[in-house]
């Protein structure tokens, strides 16, 4: 443990965690939406690396550092040696982890790049927490080693910090050890010495020495020394020397041991001597400590065995516990995948459908535009043929009314006033006339709505044409990622037998190292028996000690061994996250095709006209009369009878007529598929044949 080596150890860390940084750096521009986990951990490894560069530049700058390693607070410094060890693994194992995070993020590089890694983000979450949480936890303890090497004013904040650090610290799965977590208490307790031996040398008022000894780092190691009380109680005590008696033979201790206390001249040599005996003391306590290191020092290595042992079981169960992760996980991701593509080909499906069902909808449309104008001009025929009757009905009455004038004579006057009530009935039937035109009105006006919808109607053909156009752009798309994730799949079937062939050979491996456990458990039973007879030892030699200090009453208290606490392993909570990457459905194709027959619908229920109800528009034909001037050369009693004749059929003709369009407006509608079917004389009922194509898929 020299100073260069840990200049050079933590150099080379700093230059790791600017490496490590560096490719999290990458990954945080590259990735939009990074988790917060992330940036932590960005942070806490510059905050770390700025640290190990400060204790690297203290202890090249700093002299008294080199110095203090060999003084009584030299433990400090052994514990931040292996801090920085262990933080040199955990950081091994996050670049090592970056690594294949790279190499697995450099083999895609299509559209899917960016949720690929955000979802491998997401599922390595745990494992970014407990890098954090180390790489926190090393910033820290090595923060205080720092403030050691600069000012001790800082070092109880910064236990403190540790402290709580360490309470709250999880036994995660990507660098924390029971090894670790010992070291990390050793290095509290080593920090929390180094504060008491600190503060002594600096109250100076409280401390363990006087005279020379203040000078020193730290205090005394043997106790306090004696107090003014104290030595006065002594000087009273200790009897002084015979006169005749020299000092250091037989006589002038017998001397001593029979002057009793009324003599007090002999104090100072009997203070040597006392001084000598504690020399002595301390010679001793010297050598039984030295002996005692060289025990701890070989129970220290047995201990570093042990964990060493530990550690490694604990490695095989972590490699094995995240192997059988990876396993699940790319389980997963392989369903997840397998259902996209599932869903992207029932996408595929339902556009092709939609295409389908567009392309009947507007031979419908372009059909019923057909026979919407044909209706149209059969009804313009049908109305130019009923204003043509009554044209001619009506001259040929005033033709007749005329006639019968100058030839009639008062009864055939009186039979003129019931033509003329005939005529004004005749005229109600050029209002009911007037009601057909503004019915033909209507129609027309029909028919530009007719027109109007068939515009609207080549609109939305436009429309579902851009539309198609659209759902085949998204369809290609949709098998350029089908073939991209089918390559995934590939991919990850590979990853998954490299996986298989992997935890066999870790089973193996574990199986290998349960047989090398179980002779290292015997080992180490062979070991506490050992350190069981150590105890006893140690136990001799502190009844020894205690015998030998009472006599002196020196004051100093009975060094005790230090109780090296059991190593324990610390319990790992097994949790398995499951990540369902459920896929919505797109509704705006549904919508649309909604839309359509919502559409088509109204168009059908405007254009659905039948050839067979167009001929029953046809109105029954007024029956003209007979030419009049046939009769002429007969009778007057042949003509009065001609005209009641004529009048009749007059009547008869209007009653037909009357009868014809009653039965045109009163028609019921056929349900024909074709066209609209009148239904009174403002109504027009549409047959949406669209429902029944409807109820026939439903069946």
């Amino acid at each position: 443990m020299d100073p260069l080596s840990i200049t050079a150890s933590t150099f080379a860390l700093a230059r790791l965690c600017m490496k490590v940084s560096t490719t999290i750096y990458e990954f945080t521009t590259d990735t939009r939406d990074v988790d917060t986990n992330v940036q932590n951990l960005y942070r806490g490894l510059g905050s770390l690396s700025q640290v190990l560069t400060n204790i690297s530049t203290a202890w090249k700058e700093n002299p008294l550092v080199a110095v203090a390693q060999t003084g009584p607070d030299g433990n400090l410094w052994i514990c931040v040696k292996d801090n920085v060890g262990n933080c040199g693994v955990v950081l091994k194992k996050l670049e090592a982890t970056l690594d294949k995070v790279s190499a697995e993020n450099a083999v895609g590089k299509g559209f899917m790049r960016r949720p690929v890694k955000q979802i491998r983000l997401n599922l390595n979450k745990k494992d970014i927490q407990g890098f954090g949480s180390e790489v926190q936890t090393y910033e820290r303890a090595l923060a205080i080693a720092f403030n050691a090497i600069n000012a001790l004013e800082t070092i109880e904040t910064g236990i403190q910090d540790l402290s709580q650090s360490l309470r709250q610290r999880q036994p995660l799965g990507v660098g924390a050890s029971s090894e670790a977590t010992k070291s990390l208490e050793e290095f509290l307790r080593a920090a929390n010495t180094f504060k008491s031996s600190a503060s002594t040398v600096v109250n100076g008022d409280t401390s363990t020495v006087r005279g020379g000894l203040t000078s020193q780092d730290g205090g005394s190691i043997f106790g306090d020394s004696l107090s003014d009380d104290r030595y006065e109680i002594i000087q009273s005590w200790i009897p002084p020397p015979s006169p005749l008696g020299t000092r250091g033979t037989s006589t002038a201790v017998g001397s001593t041991q029979q002057g009793g206390l009324n003599h007090r001249g002999s104090l100072p040599e009997l203070m040597a001597v006392l001084e000598t005996v504690t020399q002595m003391a301390d010679q001793y306590r010297n050598s039984e400590q030295e002996r005692n290191s060289s025990k701890d020092e070989q129970l220290r290595s047995l201990e570093m065995e042990n964990r060493a042992l530990e550690q490694r079981l604990e490695e095989s169960k972590a490699a094995q516990k995240s192997l059988d992760i990876e396993g699940m996980d790319l389980k997963t991701k392989i369903s997840g995948l397998e259902d996209q593509t599932r869903q992207q080909a029932a996408v595929a499906a339902n556009h092709v459908e939609d295409q389908s069902r567009s392309s009947k909808v507007i031979a419908r449309l372009s059909e019923e535009l057909r026979h919407s104008q044909k209706y149209s001009a059969r009804l313009k025929f049908d109305v130019g043929e009923l204003i043509l009757e009554l044209k001619n009905a009506e001259n040929n009455a005033a033709r007749e009314r005329e006639e019968f004038n100058t030839k009639l004579s008062i009864r055939e006057r009186e039979l003129c006033q019931e033509l003329d009530q005939e005529l004004k009935r005749a005229a109600a039937l050029e209002e009911l006339n007037f009601d057909l035109e503004k019915e033909c009105k209507d129609y027309k006006s029909r028919v530009k709505k007719l027109d109007y919808d068939l515009a609207v109607a080549r609109d939305e053909r436009v429309e579902m044409e851009v539309r198609l156009h659209m759902a085949d752009r998204r369809a290609q798309d949709l098998g350029k990622q089908t073939a991209q994730l089918g390559a995934e799949c590939e991919d990850f079937k590979g990853l998954v037998k490299e996986l298989e062939g992997k935890l066999d050979s870790a089973q193996n491996r574990c199986i290998s190292r349960s047989n090398a456990l179980s002779n290292q458990n015997q080992k180490a039973k062979e070991t506490e028996r050992i350190l069981r007879q150590l105890a006893s030892l140690q136990e001799q030699q502190s009844q020894l000690l205690s015998a030998y200090s009472t006599p002196l009453e020196s004051g100093t208290a009975d060094q005790e061994p230090e109780d090296r606490p059991a190593s324990v392993l610390a319990s790992k909570d097994e949790e398995q996250t499951e990540y369902k990457i459920i896929a919505t459905k797109e509704h705006a194709t549904q919508e649309e095709s909604n839309a359509v027959a919502n559409t088509d619908g109204a168009s059908d229920t405007r254009n659905s006209v039948t050839a067979s109800q167009q001929t029953e528009l046809r109105p029954a034909r007024v029956l003209a009369t007979k030419d009049e001037t046939q009769h002429k050369q007969q009778n007057e009693t042949n003509t009065i009878a001609s005209t009641e004749q004529s009048v009749q059929k007059d009547k008869q003709s209007m009653e037909l007529f009357r009868k014809g369009i009653r039965r045109h407006l009163a028609k019921t509608p056929t349900g024909s598929e074709h066209g609209p079917v009148l239904r009174n004389s403002t109504e027009i009922v549409y047959y949406d044949w669209r429902e029944a194509e409807e109820a026939q898929v439903v069946a």
